[in-house]
């Protein structure tokens, strides 16, 4: 994942914890993540739980797509002692991808940490399906 270094700061900026549970929208451009739509999304009585607003997020991909800036992902927040992807961000992140267009073969899921780290996941499509794998973050 290559990421421009003040949108990396400005997720590891925006964390509030707790809660441990928030997301923040990826775009990017030319293969490199340059914007980024905080969602605190929806509340549904769960903690510990990202729900997010659907609306909202819709309206800001759509205003990117306007600029060029194409949705690369969704970045959501754990606490520290959980550093891998939970089964429900597993199965989170294969029913995103089985909505996207087909002409979307990858999309980037990193965990943000109180510890001022992210750790990047990326989900690729493979035929019929969905490999998902750490990936290196490049800040640029």
């Amino acid at each position: 994942m290559k990421i421009q270094s003040k949108i990396y700061q400005h997720i590891l900026g925006i964390h509030i914890f707790p809660p441990f549970e928030f997301g923040v929208v990826l775009g990017e451009k030319q293969g490199i993540i340059c914007s980024a739509y905080f969602d605190i999304g929806e509340a549904d009585g769960r903690s510990n739980y990202y729900s997010p607003d659907i609306n909202a997020i819709n309206c800001v991909i759509e205003c990117w797509s306007r600029k060029e800036i194409r949705f690369c992902g969704i970045a959501h927040s754990h606490p520290n002692n959980q550093n891998a992807l939970s089964g429900d961000d597993i199965k989170y992140i294969k029913a995103i991808m089985e909505t996207m267009p087909e002409e979307i073969n990858y999309l980037y899921f990193p965990i943000v940490f109180p510890t001022n780290k992210i750790l990047s996941y990326k989900a690729e499509r493979n035929g019929n399906a969905i490999l998902i794998a750490n990936d290196d973050v490049q800040i640029i």
